[in-house]
């Protein structure tokens, strides 16, 4: 399997709108990626390893499919409409890493 996970670094000048974030941008990623999307979930970052330490992400999103080929038959012919409606709610830049799953 692989894994396409967004991450969101932590700024506390940056704008995140969670409510759009959850139900609008999630949404049109699943309706976009349709049956080749395994599986999508969010996460929001609460805090560093110490009490009262920043997490190192304010968000991230992990989008699971079943292969390679998977992947870049779902994603990439969404790519421009799904990275347009980033501006929507955020303005941390978007970093993108693709792994394989292992276990």
């Amino acid at each position: 399997m692989v894994r396409v996970t967004a991450f969101y670094a932590h700024d506390d000048q940056a704008r995140f709108d969670w409510d759009y974030y959850v139900n609008q941008h999630l949404p049109l990623v699943r309706r976009l990626l349709g049956e080749g999307l395994l599986r999508l979930q969010a996460q929001k970052g609460l805090q560093g390893l110490a009490a009262g330490m920043p997490p190192l992400y304010t968000a991230m999103a992990h989008m699971d499919f079943a292969s390679m080929e998977a992947m870049n038959g779902a994603l990439l012919p969404h790519v421009a409409t799904i990275t347009a409606d980033i501006a929507h709610y955020t303005s941390i830049p978007l970093q993108v890493q693709i792994s394989e799953i292992l276990d």
